[in-house]
């Protein structure tokens, strides 16, 4: 794990393009019934992008080696979800990616609210 500042991380290394935002609970699945998602253009994308941006929050960033779809990409996330020892606190910012650059960013807001930012795959290299 590497920590980074998130306006930092938007500017190193090569582009980083945000296809997706979710702004929404916390807690719960990310299918879209309890928050909504935006996309470059939509005023709650520019809203959300704005909110993390003026926070800059430290990133705990995590990279795992493994493509895509991959017996041991699902091995590595069942074993996260099997080994929590912490819970997301408010102000908390951690972000997830894979060998081809594809993941998230999420930072856990007050009253079990989220920003979590969806990236496009890019040759990862943190």
């Amino acid at each position: 794990m590497n920590t980074i500042q998130f306006s930092e991380f938007l500017i190193t290394g090569p582009a980083r393009k945000i296809i997706q935002i979710y702004t929404g609970r916390e807690t719960g699945c990310r299918c879209g019934c309890s928050g909504r998602y935006f996309t470059l253009g939509e005023v709650g994308f520019t809203r959300a992008l704005n909110k993390i941006r003026k926070l800059d929050p430290v990133v705990n960033m995590f990279v795992y080696p493994y493509k895509e779809g991959s017996a041991e990409e699902k091995r590595w996330i069942d074993w996260l979800a099997e080994h929590r020892d912490y819970q997301m606190q408010p102000g908390m910012c951690v972000g997830m990616f894979n060998a081809e650059g594809k993941g998230w960013i999420d930072l856990v807001l007050p009253n079990d609210r989220t920003i979590t930012l969806y990236f496009e795959p890019w040759a990862a290299n943190f």
